[in-house]
């Protein structure tokens, strides 16, 4: 049985990006306090596309291969054997204490998402919410009872609000438009969801707050370029972002107390791209 990784008692706010320079990606661990980096050498995942960090564990997938756990203060690593359906390149996203994993299963076109719990190593296929066409590229809350995804039907990409703990689903009609929606990124209650939508124009950050109604279209945030994904930092205070500019992936961070957006260039580096 692989290990359980339990996340670190309070650990320090660090995130994790994958950086790529002429063709080769490397993950990143950022100190966003004292601003620098260094490279995760021991983390045996040679192809990563998309990354997660909760609470001092990474959870990393890769172009041809199934997501893997790393906890940053132990060094031990969970490859998570079970999930051999995973869908190759799509993310995967993990609750705040690092018990249960959401991550896409299946193949392009018949892609869903399941639920993967770490202690009982067994997998939830949520027929419930797994009704449309496709659902994939699922966010979790830190609590582990809301989960929103995107579903395909009909030619139609929306995202869907699904409640563990009822089993019940909300189709989010606030948001859901004639544009595509996609990339949903859980804020750690529960409560905000960023999410990138695009009709013609380009891909754009939104923020919907799930209490209020309201939607928050981030002006200043968009005007960086076109969006590509989106997350949350640990106490919901920031967004995280990617996005495509002059030719090359960037990343930065928009404090949503302030307004202040930081450019993050000690990862930005000429000549590379920059996501998670």
């Amino acid at each position: 049985m692989a290990p359980i990784l339990t996340p670190l008692p309070e650990p320090p706010p660090r995130w994790v990006f994958i950086r790529t320079q002429r063709g080769s990606p490397a993950l990143l661990l950022y100190d966003p306090i004292v601003r620098v980096w260094q490279a995760l050498t021991n983390f045996p995942l040679t192809d990563p596309v998309a990354v997660v960090t909760r609470n001092g564990l990474v959870l990393a997938s890769g172009l041809a291969t199934t997501p893997a756990l790393y906890n940053l203060g132990l060094g031990a690593y969970d490859p998570l054997r079970e999930l051999l359906d995973a869908a190759s390149g799509e993310r995967a996203d993990l609750d705040g204490s690092g018990t249960v994993i959401a991550y896409t299963a299946g193949p392009p076109g018949k892609r869903r998402v399941q639920l993967f719990d770490r202690r009982l190593r067994v997998i939830n296929v949520l027929s419930r919410l797994n009704v449309a066409d496709e659902t994939f590229d699922p966010t979790i809350d830190a609590a582990g009872r809301w989960l929103a995804c995107v579903t395909r039907q009909s030619g139609q990409q929306d995202l869907m609000l699904y409640d563990t703990l009822t089993g019940l689903t909300d189709p989010l009609p606030e948001i859901n438009s004639p544009a595509n929606e996609s990339h949903p990124a859980l804020e750690a209650s529960g409560r905000f969801l960023a999410y990138i939508a695009s009709n013609g124009d380009p891909p754009a950050v939104r923020l919907f707050d799930r209490q209020l109604g309201g939607i928050d279209t981030l002006p200043g945030l968009n005007g960086l370029g076109a969006m590509t994904r989106v997350q949350f930092s640990a106490d919901g205070r920031q967004i995280v972002v990617a996005f495509q500019r002059d030719g090359h992936q960037q990343t930065a961070a928009y404090d949503r107390a302030t307004g202040f957006i930081d450019p993050l260039r000690e990862l930005n580096q000429p000549g590379s791209d920059v996501t998670f």
